[in-house]
Protein backbone atom coordinates (compact mmCIF):
# COMPACT_ATOMS: atom_id res chain seq x y z
CA UNK A 1 0.00 0.00 0.00
CA UNK A 2 2.58 2.21 0.62
CA UNK A 3 4.71 1.81 -2.11
CA UNK A 4 1.10 2.79 -4.48
CA UNK A 5 1.10 6.00 -2.35
CA UNK A 6 4.42 6.74 -3.38
CA UNK A 7 4.08 5.79 -6.69
CA UNK A 8 1.03 7.96 -6.88
CA UNK A 9 2.72 10.97 -5.58
CA UNK A 10 5.54 10.08 -7.71
CA UNK A 11 3.45 10.22 -10.94
CA UNK A 12 1.50 13.27 -9.75
CA UNK A 13 4.90 15.01 -9.32
CA UNK A 14 6.40 14.00 -12.64
CA UNK A 15 2.81 15.14 -14.48
CA UNK A 16 3.47 18.69 -12.68
CA UNK A 17 6.62 18.70 -13.74
CA UNK A 18 5.56 18.44 -17.19
CA UNK A 19 2.37 20.26 -16.84
CA UNK A 20 4.69 23.67 -15.74
CA UNK A 21 6.66 23.17 -18.41
CA UNK A 22 3.93 23.21 -20.89
CA UNK A 23 2.59 26.41 -19.55
CA UNK A 24 6.69 28.14 -19.60
CA UNK A 25 6.14 26.74 -23.17
CA UNK A 26 2.91 28.71 -23.59
CA UNK A 27 4.10 32.22 -21.69
CA UNK A 28 7.72 32.04 -24.27
CA UNK A 29 5.50 31.68 -26.98
CA UNK A 30 3.32 34.16 -26.40
CA UNK A 31 5.98 36.55 -24.85
CA UNK A 32 7.67 36.06 -28.02
CA UNK A 33 4.87 37.23 -30.63
CA UNK A 34 4.33 40.03 -28.44
CA UNK A 35 7.67 41.34 -28.44
CA UNK A 36 8.33 40.94 -32.04
CA UNK A 37 4.99 42.96 -32.43
CA UNK A 38 6.46 45.43 -30.43
CA UNK A 39 9.32 45.86 -32.22
CA UNK A 40 7.24 46.35 -35.38
CA UNK A 41 5.42 48.42 -33.79
CA UNK A 42 8.30 50.69 -32.88
CA UNK A 43 9.67 50.65 -36.03
CA UNK A 44 6.00 51.88 -37.45
CA UNK A 45 6.41 54.65 -34.75
CA UNK A 46 9.68 55.63 -36.00
CA UNK A 47 8.82 55.35 -39.93
CA UNK A 48 6.09 57.50 -39.18
CA UNK A 49 8.56 60.43 -37.52
CA UNK A 50 10.81 60.29 -40.67
CA UNK A 51 7.94 60.48 -42.95
CA UNK A 52 6.67 63.18 -40.99
CA UNK A 53 10.03 65.22 -41.20
CA UNK A 54 10.65 64.70 -44.43
CA UNK A 55 7.05 65.86 -44.92
CA UNK A 56 7.60 69.21 -43.36
CA UNK A 57 10.85 69.76 -44.72
CA UNK A 58 9.95 68.41 -48.03
CA UNK A 59 6.59 70.51 -48.56
CA UNK A 60 6.61 73.31 -50.87
CA UNK A 61 3.81 74.82 -48.81
CA UNK A 62 0.78 74.31 -46.27
CA UNK A 63 -1.40 72.80 -48.63
CA UNK A 64 0.98 70.30 -49.69
CA UNK A 65 1.80 69.72 -46.10
CA UNK A 66 -1.55 69.14 -45.13
CA UNK A 67 -2.34 66.94 -48.05
CA UNK A 68 0.43 64.60 -47.21
CA UNK A 69 -0.07 64.83 -43.23
CA UNK A 70 -3.58 63.45 -44.28
CA UNK A 71 -2.19 60.80 -46.42
CA UNK A 72 0.75 59.92 -43.72
CA UNK A 73 -2.55 59.72 -40.90
CA UNK A 74 -4.40 57.61 -43.13
CA UNK A 75 -1.39 55.68 -43.71
CA UNK A 76 -0.16 55.61 -40.23
CA UNK A 77 -4.16 54.38 -39.01
CA UNK A 78 -3.98 51.57 -41.45
CA UNK A 79 -0.66 50.23 -39.49
CA UNK A 80 -2.12 50.66 -36.42
CA UNK A 81 -4.88 48.78 -37.18
CA UNK A 82 -2.81 45.97 -38.44
CA UNK A 83 -1.05 45.88 -35.12
CA UNK A 84 -4.24 45.83 -32.87
CA UNK A 85 -5.98 42.68 -34.98
CA UNK A 86 -2.27 40.94 -34.71
CA UNK A 87 -2.11 41.77 -31.09
CA UNK A 88 -5.54 40.49 -30.57
CA UNK A 89 -4.74 37.45 -32.60
CA UNK A 90 -1.95 36.70 -30.48
CA UNK A 91 -3.99 36.91 -26.99
CA UNK A 92 -6.96 34.98 -28.47
CA UNK A 93 -4.58 31.96 -29.59
CA UNK A 94 -2.80 32.12 -26.31
CA UNK A 95 -5.77 32.16 -24.22
CA UNK A 96 -7.13 29.21 -26.27
CA UNK A 97 -4.15 27.37 -25.45
CA UNK A 98 -4.14 28.29 -21.87
CA UNK A 99 -7.61 26.86 -21.51
CA UNK A 100 -6.78 23.73 -23.11
CA UNK A 101 -3.75 23.39 -20.94
CA UNK A 102 -5.79 23.75 -17.56
CA UNK A 103 -8.63 21.54 -19.13
CA UNK A 104 -5.96 18.94 -19.63
CA UNK A 105 -4.43 19.51 -16.52
CA UNK A 106 -7.71 18.76 -14.40
CA UNK A 107 -8.27 15.70 -15.83
CA UNK A 108 -4.64 14.71 -15.17
CA UNK A 109 -4.68 15.57 -11.76
CA UNK A 110 -8.40 15.06 -10.65
CA UNK A 111 -8.96 10.88 -12.03
CA UNK A 112 -6.10 10.07 -9.30
CA UNK A 113 -7.49 11.72 -6.52
CA UNK A 114 -10.50 9.68 -6.51
CA UNK A 115 -8.74 6.63 -6.76
CA UNK A 116 -6.30 7.33 -4.07
CA UNK A 117 -4.56 4.13 -1.69
CA UNK A 118 -7.13 5.37 1.29
CA UNK A 119 -10.30 5.70 -0.91
CA UNK A 120 -9.77 2.40 -2.67
CA UNK A 121 -8.67 0.42 0.58
CA UNK A 122 -12.00 2.07 2.18
CA UNK A 123 -14.36 1.02 -0.94
CA UNK A 124 -12.79 -2.87 -1.11
CA UNK A 125 -13.82 -3.11 2.84
CA UNK A 126 -17.25 -1.29 2.19
CA UNK A 127 -17.63 -3.48 -0.49
CA UNK A 128 -16.57 -6.89 1.89
CA UNK A 129 -19.19 -6.32 4.07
Amino acid sequence: MQTDFVKQWTDIGNKTMISIKELGDINAKAAHKLTHQQLDFIDCFLEAGVKQISLVTDSKGYKELLSGQASLASEYNEALMDAMRKTTETLTETKDELAAWFEKGYEDFSAPLWKTPTRVKADSKAKAS
